[in-house]
């Protein structure tokens, strides 16, 4: 049947064709034409395209039938019975829809005409829209229903492969489909309870859409909408610590070599600890707690010298965020981003889409300098509306550090509400100089008092600079030769601070004062 089908609309256009050619064109008889035509009917072709079959077999009207984008079908009620059996009509109707696409798509939803097949449709950015189409295949599973296939059409009609998308997420590829028509059965034997959704995705632009076809308006649009709530809680990024995020393009790397980063391995006080399992990790752990309370987001400002480990604060934090995400931002990454107010809101849209999740905001001083400095700052005037609540963004924790408190705007650092706590991370005190110095050098034979002497000599050193000394010490030795013994006394302790003194920018002394905010000074001990 479905060849003679094929035929009878192939030479319907074709004698269109012909009469608007030559409008005094006559009716044909098709039989002959058409010899696997299971009737004897006659079908005609007149010049406004009305497709005729006498002895009530269908009427189809359309105007111009070979590039008409609508068409009024209409069954006679004189159809045989044996028509009706095999649902001819119905048949016809879905073969003269001009749309490969829309044409399939009523065939497998059993409905013959496009103005009866509802859709909605679902806009994101690219990386939000990409996670989305990365949970189709699950969640409609839990919905009970069973996919039959997907492909892509070309402009002629041709079916090609859907296109995929791949993410790398802890070493595994996660692939899914980004563009294509994904079909999927009801399971309950009537065809009309089919859904078709349609993919598009256009990273070059920043978007990705999702089209939901049904024959049911109300399910098709509440199927998007439960697509939506169900990947936030469900998707592959969930948990993963994320740089060099771009939204729009759905790019990122992870990251990684965290392990490493610990409290027993960085030498941090108490109070700084203490405020991290409050601030951060408390409220990630209990979210629901905390919002039953009405509180919906942390903010957490940290500011210090260069070196003084801010940046280290950020490994930490990803090392202990176990369970929960983190999108670590830096000023280049806003730059990707659009460079605009879109910029921080795409990302912390993203953050809300994966949190609970922590959003680390590093230098913050290079992309929300004082209006007086930088008239017309667009990101930060975002990122005041976010940090105000004004955006409901829910289960996000946001960690900001900046080596210039001077520079930031006196509204964000000081107002309530948009950063909960401001501390300043300071030089490691002499407790902590020495337990860095006996942690890193536990390799090294220690002279009496090398300890003593080193950790006095170095009063007002960051971190950073106590580091560089040790990894002086470890070129000391390796230029020496593996024959020399790896002991430290107080002359090799003089001679490398001596040498690294005259290649060493030197600056003033900080004056210790009190910090800002309710946290006075945060310091390593």
């Amino acid at each position: 049947m479905e060849d003679w089908l094929y035929n009878l609309r192939k030479l319907a256009n074709k004698k269109v064709d012909n009469m608007m050619n030559d409008p005094k064109s006559d009716a044909v008889d098709w039989a002959a034409a058409v010899p696997s035509i299971p009737t004897t009917s006659t079908i005609t072709v007149d010049a406004v395209g009305k497709v005729a079959v006498k002895k009530g077999l269908v009427a189809v009207e359309e105007t111009g039938l070979g590039t008409a984008k609508n068409m009024t079908l209409k069954s006679d009620a004189t159809i045989s019975p044996l028509v009706r059996d095999v649902k001819f009509i119905d048949e016809i109707k879905i073969l003269l829809i001009q749309q490969t696409h829309l044409r399939l798509v009523c065939n497998y939803l059993a409905v013959d005409e496009v103005s009866k097949i509802k859709n909605a449709t679902l806009d994101k950015p690219g990386m939000i829209g990409l996670i989305i189409q990365s949970a189709m295949r699950e969640f409609m599973t839990k919905k009970k229903y069973h996919f039959e296939g997907e492909f892509m059409l070309t402009q002629q009609g041709a079916m090609i492969p859907s296109q995929q998308h791949s993410w790398t997420l802890n070493g595994q590829v996660k692939s899914f489909t980004c563009d294509g028509f994904m079909y999927f059965d009801a399971n309950t034997g009537k065809k009309s309870d089919n859904v078709v959704m349609h993919v598009a995705t256009d990273l070059g632009n920043g978007s990705a859409r999702i089209l939901c076809y049904a024959e049911n308006e109300h399910k098709s649009k509440e199927l998007l909408d439960e697509l939506e709530v169900y990947a936030k809680r469900h998707n592959c990024l969930r948990g993963g610590k994320f740089r060099d995020v771009n939204v729009s393009a759905g790019t990122f790397n992870e990251v990684k070599g965290v392990e490493k980063y610990t409290w027993d391995n960085y030498f941090y006080p108490k109070l700084v600890r203490d405020m991290f399992d409050l601030e951060v990790f408390g409220f990630l752990d209990n979210v629901e707690k905390y919002n039953k309370r009405g509180i919906t987001k942390r903010g957490v400002l940290l500011h210090g010298r260069p070196g003084t480990g801010k940046t280290t604060l950020g490994r930490i934090i990803c090392n202990y965020a176990k369970k929960h995400s983190v999108i670590w931002c830096t000023p280049d990454m806003i730059v990707e981003n659009n460079a605009s107010k879109m910029s921080i809101k795409l990302l912390y849209e993203l953050a809300d889409f994966i949190g609970p999740c922590v959003m680390l905001l590093e230098d913050l001083d290079l992309f929300t300098e004082d209006r007086d400095a930088q008239q017309g700052n667009m990101t930060l005037g975002a990122l005041m509306n976010i940090l105000d609540g004004v955006n409901s963004i829910l289960n996000i924790v946001t960690v900001a550090t900046t080596n210039r408190i001077e520079l930031i705007e006196k509204a964000l650092s000081n107002r309530p509400g948009r950063f909960d706590v401001i501390g300043e991370i300071d030089t490691m005190e002499k407790p902590q100089r020495e337990k860095f110095f006996k942690d890193r050098l536990s390799d090294c034979e220690m002279g009496e008092n090398a300890i003593d002497v080193l950790v006095d000599k170095t009063d007002d050193w960051t971190p950073a600079m106590c580091n560089a000394f040790v990894e002086s010490l470890n070129l000391y030795f390796i230029r020496k030769g593996d024959d020399v013994p790896r002991f430290v006394d107080r002359e090799i302790v003089d001679e490398i601070i001596e040498f690294r003194n005259k290649f060493t920018l030197k600056g003033s002394k900080k004056s210790k004062g009190s910090g800002v905010g309710f946290l006075a000074e945060v310091g390593h001990k």
